[in-house]
């Protein structure tokens, strides 16, 4: 194994470990992000796979750039059944990949059926991805706009909150054009 992947190890899905070490060993040398995604798309241990998500999302929430090379993993993993604790990282990751036409039905397809997991917080990243996959799929409108109207009245205090602060953004958005 991998020294960047032995930090990941240990302990229990309750906590992120090292990974925040990680990520800026990774942002450092972003020729280590592939170790991080082998991590993710291989590893049986389900610790690993967590905090490997858990990095892979920070690193590209600060360099979006790097995810674009991993388009084809994303879109693997979120093809697969995933627990939430790797799901909920995979939907903050996909919308900052610019998907070309062919692979952007598979995408959103995984970002429906994540509305329907059953954790509260796969829904709410479900909902945030809806916002910020807009950009690439603006016929989808409509259908984020009920979306939204569904969570506001959800009786999840997690996925409530989350669509109250999309709903704002979406109207300043809508605002701005």
């Amino acid at each position: 194994m991998h020294a960047v992947l032995r930090k990941l190890t240990g302990g229990d899905l309750r906590s992120k470990g090292r990974s925040d070490e990680v990520v800026l060993l990774i942002l450092a040398d972003p020729s280590l992000l592939p170790i991080l995604v082998d991590g993710l798309l291989t590893s049986l241990d389900p610790v690993l796979r967590m905090r490997c998500a858990d990095a892979f999302e920070k690193v590209t929430a600060r360099r979006p750039e790097l995810a674009l090379g991993f388009a084809e993993q994303v879109l693997e993993l979120l093809a697969r059944q995933q627990p939430k604790e790797v799901l909920w990282h995979l939907l903050q990751v996909a919308p900052r990949i610019a998907w070309p036409k062919d692979r952007l039905a598979g995408v959103l397809a995984a970002i429906d059926r994540a509305h329907r997991d059953p954790s509260n917080i796969v829904q709410a990243c479900a909902l945030q991805a809806e916002i910020e996959m807009l950009g690439q799929a603006p016929e989808r409108r409509a259908s984020v706009t009920r979306l939204l109207d569904v969570a506001l009245g959800s009786g999840v205090p997690a996925v409530a909150a989350r669509a109250r602060k999309l709903s704002r953004l979406l109207q300043e958005s809508e605002n701005r054009t």
